[in-house]
């Protein structure tokens, strides 16, 4: 589970501060992600996962992206499904 509670304090003013808060306060979210993995011989693991199952709105407080005076909140991605493998030398 991840989650992140409300932020309501933002620095939207560069006069006074970075203004990267521009699309003002965020509620909290709470979100569950399941991952399972498997051990392949000695050095290979398969993971199979599910992010956001519930498939939750959210939006995270700071986003990747320039800001300015229009900036909006973005949403975070929906529910997503991977396969990841990883192999050790």
């Amino acid at each position: 589970m991840r989650f992140a509670g409300g932020q309501h304090r933002v620095d939207a003013f560069t006069a006074t501060g970075s203004g990267q808060d521009t699309g003002g306060a965020t509620g909290g979210f709470a979100v569950l992600d399941l991952v399972a993995g498997l051990a392949v011989g000695g050095r290979a693991v398969v993971s199979l996962g599910m992010t956001n199952v519930l498939d939750k709105r959210h939006h995270p407080h700071v986003n990747p992206v320039p800001q300015g005076p229009t900036t909006q909140p973005l949403a975070a991605p929906g529910r997503s499904l991977f396969l990841t493998t990883t192999v050790t030398f």
